[in-house]
């Protein structure tokens, strides 16, 4: 099954982010560091933003920072096995 593109991100992050606050450089961001992710990747990706952004500061806004540390602990403090299982791009990096 082909890797969504550029386009399909978006389309997929609107998707499965349907009903989080996600305003306009948060999606482009999120689109920008899921590059050579899989569509499964990206719904959990927003079921932890959607999570992250209550716990941090309880307004449910998503910010950038939360997405940043959603993908970070996907990829990187839940090892190798998590961003396989979802996945994750061969490569991709925190920053």
């Amino acid at each position: 099954m082909p890797l969504p593109d550029e386009t399909g991100r978006g389309k997929l992050i609107r998707l499965y982010g349907k009903g989080l606050p996600l305003e306009q450089p948060v999606i482009d961001e999120a689109v920008r560091r899921t590059e050579g992710v899989s569509a499964a990747f990206i719904k959990e990706l927003m079921r932890r933003l959607a999570q992250a952004s209550i716990v941090s500061d309880g307004d449910g806004q998503v910010t950038t920072s939360d997405l940043v540390g959603a993908v970070s602990e996907m990829l990187f403090d839940g090892g190798r096995l998590n961003a396989k299982l979802l996945g994750g791009a061969q490569g991709m990096s925190a920053g």
